[in-house]
């Protein structure tokens, strides 16, 4: 999904252990600029995907893989953006990830049971920010880009 200058992105300091899934950072950024081609680290391939530049209310910056891509071992790093040092307690170093790629794939859970995002105060929290919400599939994207599950059901599956 391409991102567009001023989308609205919510990013979590996520931490999952044994007791569940923390949000003990949400940082809600505004996407101000774009590119496509940065190279990574240290083969130099340039990368087709989005790096984007992107600022808080506050004028605090945040990268998503501005400078250089770091060498794709998983998916995550179209999720995750570049690593700081502004997080909370003993994860003063974090990597933001975004909230709507967290909250769907936790989805599912653990054994077949939901696992949902709790916040300091152990509410539920949920991704903000120019996102929309398929209560039928439980799964969250950005706005403009449809439910997945929709999609597959419709155009894969031929399900009505």
């Amino acid at each position: 999904m391409p991102y567009r200058i001023g989308q609205e992105v919510c990013l979590w300091l996520e931490i999952i252990n044994d007791h569940g899934a923390f949000v003990p950072k949400e940082v809600m950024v505004k996407v101000c600029d774009s590119r496509v081609g940065v190279r990574t680290k240290e083969s130099r391939k340039p990368v087709m995907a989005q790096s984007l530049l992107a600022v808080t209310p506050e004028g605090v910056v945040y990268e998503k893989h501005w400078d250089f891509w770091p060498e794709q071992q998983s998916g995550a790093v179209f999720v995750e953006w570049t690593p700081r040092i502004d997080g909370v307690g003993a994860r003063a170093i974090w990597t933001p990830k975004e909230a709507v790629f967290a909250y769907n794939h936790l989805r599912l859970g653990r054994k077949g049971r939901a696992v949902r995002h709790k916040d300091c105060r152990g509410m539920v929290i949920l991704p903000k920010g120019d996102v929309e919400y398929c209560p039928r599939h439980d799964h969250y994207m950005y706005r403009g880009e449809p439910c997945f599950q929709c999609w597959l059901e419709r155009v894969v599956l031929k399900v009505k």
